[in-house]
C-alpha cells in the first residue's frame, strides 16, 4: 500500500507538505477523511503512535499532526498507515482536493437518496403490519415481504456499507467503536427479518434497517457540513496560497509552481492576484488587502522594503515586484495555518472525559441491549427481539462525543475569522474563569510608535521650518523617536548623516551643521533638542500613540468586572499618563521582568484568576506564568510561544471577543453535554420498556447528534468582535490619541 504514497518521499514534494523542526524531527499537517468518532480518534492514534513521536488528532477538523524522527518512518509510510487504518490522508499544505471531496459529497448524497427512495418503498409494503384486522392474502403477504427483502439489501450493503465497515475495522483492533453497536443492530435486524421470509413466520424489520441507514446517513451528512463549517478558517488558509506564481528570469517573466521558489526570487504580482511567498517590496507602494491574515478587512498600504505575506492580495491596478524571503513552511500564511491547526488539535480535559465516557457507553449499550433481551425473552421472542434493537439505536453515544469538540472547533474558528488565534485551544474554558487582566504598556496598549506633539522653537525661528529639518536628519532611521518624524514629507535634504546611540543625530543641512539629541524636560513627554553649530534653536515634545482601540477595549473589560492592572519599565509619570488617557487606576511603574512576575504570582497566591497581555521578550515570563496569556503577532517571537492567544490584527478589541466568546461556548459545552446525558439516560429506560420501536430510536439518535452540532454551530454565528463604544476622555496633554512614553 506504501507505494501509492511513495512519491511524497521526493526530496522537494517532502518539503513541500512537512517541515523540518531540528536536524532529526519533521512535522506534517494532514486531513483525514472518514473520521466520525471517538474511536476514529483512537484507531489513528494507536495505527501512528508506533511511527511518531508526537501524533495530534482533531475529530472537529478532521486533520492531524504528525511529529517523526527521520529514523523512524517517511512520509511515505505514515500515509500508508492512515490509510490501512480504514482512512483517506491529504497533506493539508497542498490544495485542498476538492475533486476528491466532491466525489465523497456525492457518494454520500447517492447513499442518502437510494436509501430514503427504497426505505420509503420498504416503509409503504410494511404498512400493512401495523394495521390490525385486516386480513391478507398469505401468497400476496409473502411477494410483499420478498419485495421488502429485495429493496432492504441494496440499502444495508450500498448505503450502510461505511457503517459495516467501520465495525468491521474497530473489531480488528480490538476496540468498540460507535459503529459497532449500529451494525450489530443492522445485521441483527436484517438477518432475522431474512430467517423470517424463508420461515415464513414471525416479523420483518427491512423497513427498520432501512429507515436507520437512512438517518443515520442524514445525521453524518449534517455533522459533516458543521465540521467543514467549523475548520472553514484553516480551509481558507490552506487554499489562500496560489499553486503558480510569475517570476522574473534572464529571458523574462515565467510561470512557475509556488513550490519551485527559493528565496531571493523576484516575483510579479498582476493586480487581483495573491501573493505565493513572504516577501519585501520592490514596487514603491502597494494596497493589499491583508484580512486573511489579520481579520482586518480594511485594505492596507505598504512602502517598498516593507514585508508582505503569503496570501495577500494586490488591489491596486499595476503589478507588483516582491523579492522573496520566505516559501512554503517559512511564511506567515503557513504559521497562522498551523496555529489555528495546533489550536484545534489540543484535547481538553473535559473532552478527553467525554471520549472516555462514550467508550464505556459503547460497551454498556451492548450490555443493556443484552439484558433488555433477556429480560423479555419469556413473555415475547419477538418484543425481546425489538427492544435489544431499540436500545442498539437509540443510545448511540455520538452526540455525547461530538459535545465538546464541535464547540471548541465552531468558536476557534469564528475568532480566527475576527484576528485572534488559539494556540491553546482550552483557553476557551480557562478565560470565564479570569478576574484580573494584567497590561503591558509599551508596543501593547501604545503602538510603539511616537509622534511630535509640542515644538517650542527659539525666537526667530520658525516651529514648522524646525520639523522640517528634524524630519531630514531622522529621514530614513528605524527607530521609535525617529518615527515621531516620518509622517512629515522631507522638504529638506540632510547630509553626512550620523546616529549615535545615546547621543541622537547628527548631519548637515544647507551648509549648516545640525543635532537632534535628547533633553530634559517637565511633565510626562520624551523631549528632544534641536541644536545648529552647537546652539539650541528648538525643542520637541514626543508622546508615544496609544492603539486606537485601547480606551473602548479597556472601557469593555472594565464593564466585565474585571480587574485591570497596567505594568511598565517606564517613570512613573510616563506610566500614570498612560493609565490616566485609559482609565486605569491601578498601575505599577519601573518593572523589571522579575517585578512583573512576583506580581503575577502574588495575585494567583491570593486565589485570583490572571490574564497576562504583553508583546516583549521581557513579557515572557509573566505570560508563561499568568492562567491565560495573549501577545500580539508583531510581538517577539519568545513572547509569542508563551501565548495562549495571537492578536493579528492592529488592534486590542479581540481580548474583549474571546472573552465573549469564551464565555458563550462554556455554555454551549454546557448544554451539550447537559442534552446528551439527558438523552441517553431518558432513552435507556423508554427502550428497554419497550416504549421505542427501532425505526424511532434511529430517528432520535440522529436528531440528538444533529441537535449537537446545529447548537455548537451557533457560535461562529455570533458577532463576538464587538466591543464598547470608545469612552470619550481625553489623553494626556488634551491630545485625544496620544500619551506620553
Amino acid at each position: 500500500m506504501s507505494a501509492a504514497w511513495a512519491a511524497y518521499d521526493a526530496p522537494l514534494l517532502q518539503d513541500s507538505v512537512s517541515h523540518r523542526l531540528d536536524g532529526q524531527r519533521r512535522e506534517m499537517l494532514l486531513r483525514v477523511h472518514g473520521m466520525h468518532c471517538a474511536s476514529c480518534v483512537r484507531a489513528l492514534e494507536r495505527a501512528l503512535s508506533p511511527l511518531c513521536s508526537g501524533v495530534r488528532v482533531s475529530l472537529a477538523t478532521n486533520t492531524v499532526e504528525l511529529i517523526w524522527e527521520d529514523a523512524q518512518a517517511k512520509p511515505s509510510i505514515l500515509l500508508a498507515a492512515i490509510d490501512s487504518a480504514g482512512f483517506r490522508p491529504e497533506p493539508i499544505d497542498d490544495r485542498p482536493d476538492l475533486r476528491a471531496e466532491q466525489r465523497e459529497r456525492r457518494a454520500l448524497l447517492l447513499r442518502i437518496g437510494s436509501s430514503g427512495v427504497l426505505g420509503m418503498q420498504v416503509m409503504m409494503l410494511a404498512a400493512t403490519r401495523y394495521t390490525e384486522h385486516q386480513a391478507i392474502d398469505p401468497v400476496i403477504e409473502l411477494i410483499m415481504r420478498y419485495a421488502q427483502w429485495a429493496m432492504a439489501t441494496p440499502v444495508l450493503l450500498y448505503s450502510g456499507w461505511p457503517f459495516l465497515r467501520g465495525a468491521w475495522l474497530s473489531l480488528r483492533d480490538l476496540r468498540i467503536g460507535m459503529d459497532v453497536p449500529i451494525s450489530l443492530a443492522l445485521l441483527l435486524a436484517y438477518l432475522a427479518s431474512c430467517s423470517n421470509v424463508l420461515l415464513r413466520q414471525g416479523h420483518v424489520y427491512f423497513d427498520s434497517v432501512t429507515m436507520f441507514v437512512f438517518l443515520l446517513l442524514l445525521a453524518r451528512w449534517f455533522e459533516g457540513r458543521g465540521r467543514a463549517e467549523a475548520s472553514r478558517r484553516l480551509r481558507e488558509l490552506a487554499a489562500a496560497q496560489p499553486l503558480t506564481a510569475l517570476r522574473e528570469s534572464g529571458s523574462g517573466i515565467e510561470e512557475v509552481a509556488s513550490l519551485a521558489l527559493r528565496t531571493g526570487d523576484v516575483l510579479v504580482v498582476p493586480p487581483a492576484a495573491a501573493i505565493a511567498a513572504d516577501g519585501l517590496l520592490l514596487s514603491d507602494w502597494a494596497e493589499l488587502d491583508e484580512s486573511l491574515l489579520t481579520g482586518e478587512a480594511a485594505a492596507v498600504v505598504r512602502a517598498a522594503e516593507h514585508a508582505v505575506f503569503a496570501g495577500t492580495v494586490n488591489l491596486g491596478t499595476a503589478p507588483l515586484r516582491v523579492q522573496v524571503t520566505a516559501t512554503g513552511f517559512g511564511t506567515q500564511l503557513s504559521y497562522i495555518n498551523h496555529m489555528v491547526h495546533h489550536a484545534q488539535s489540543r484535547r481538553p480535559r473535559i473532552e478527553l472525559l467525554a471520549d472516555r465516557v462514550a467508550g464505556w457507553i459503547s460497551l454498556l449499550v451492548l450490555l443493556a441491549a443484552s439484558f433488555g433481551a433477556l429480560a423479555w425473552w419469556p413473555q415475547s421472542p419477538q418484543t425481546a427481539f425489538e427492544v435489544a434493537l431499540a436500545v442498539l439505536v437509540i443510545t448511540c453515544p455520538c452526540a455525547l462525543s461530538l459535545a465538546t469538540p464541535a464547540a471548541l472547533a465552531a468558536a476557534s474558528s469564528a475568532l480566527a475569522s475576527r484576528g485572534v488565534l488559539l494556540t491553546r485551544v482550552d483557553t476557551l474554558l480557562e478565560l470565564p474563569r479570569i478576574d484580573t487582566v494584567c497590561f503591558d504598556k509599551t508596543g501593547t496598549l501604545t503602538t510603539g510608535a511616537m509622534r511630535c506633539v509640542q515644538v517650542l522653537p527659539q525666537a526667530g525661528f520658525d516651529a514648522a521650518h524646525c520639523l522640517d529639518l528634524a524630519a531630514a536628519l531622522e529621514h530614513g532611521i528605524q527607530h521609535p523617536i525617529a518615527s515621531a518624524f516620518h509622517t512629515r514629507q522631507p522638504l529638506l535634504h540632510a547630509e553626512q548623516i550620523e546616529a549615535r546611540p545615546g547621543h541622537g543625530v547628527r548631519g548637515r543641512i544647507d551648509g549648516h551643521e545640525y543635532q537632534l539629541a535628547g533633553s530634559s524636560g517637565e511633565g510626562a513627554l520624551t523631549w528632544l533638542s534641536l541644536q545648529r553649530q552647537e546652539q539650541e534653536i528648538a525643542r520637541f515634545g514626543l508622546a508615544y500613540e496609544l492603539r486606537p482601540d485601547a480606551a473602548a477595549t479597556v472601557a469593555a473589560l472594565r464593564a466585565e468586572n474585571l480587574r485591570l492592572i497596567m505594568l511598565s519599565g517606564d517613570g512613573t509619570s510616563a506610566v500614570a499618563a498612560v493609565a490616566d488617557a485609559l482609565g486605569i487606576t491601578e498601575y505599577r511603574s519601573r518593572q523589571s521582568p522579575a517585578d512583573k512576575l512576583q506580581l503575577i504570582q502574588q495575585l494567583q497566591a491570593e486565589g485570583s484568576r490572571v490574564w497576562m497581555v504583553g508583546d516583549g521578550v521581557n513579557d515572557a515570563p509573566t505570560l508563561a506564568a499568568a492562567d491565560v496569556s495573549t501577545s500580539l503577532v508583531s510581538g517577539s517571537a519568545l513572547a509569542q510561544t508563551q501565548a495562549a492567544l495571537l492578536l493579528t490584527g492592529k488592534g486590542l478589541g479581540g481580548l474583549h471577543a474571546a472573552l465573549l466568546l469564551a464565555r458563550r461556548t462554556r455554555r454551549v459545552i454546557r448544554q451539550n453535554l447537559a442534552w446528551a446525558a439527558c438523552y441517553n439516560l431518558a432513552a435507556i429506560p423508554l427502550a428497554l420498556t419497550g416504549n421505542v420501536t427501532p425505526w424511532i430510536a434511529a430517528l432520535g439518535m440522529g436528531a440528538s447528534s444533529v441537535a449537537v452540532v446545529s447548537n455548537a454551530l451557533r457560535l461562529s454565528r455570533v458577532d463576538a468582535g464587538a466591543v464598547s463604544k470608545p469612552v470619550s476622555k481625553p489623553a494626556a496633554n488634551n491630545l485625544p490619541a496620544v500619551i506620553a512614553s
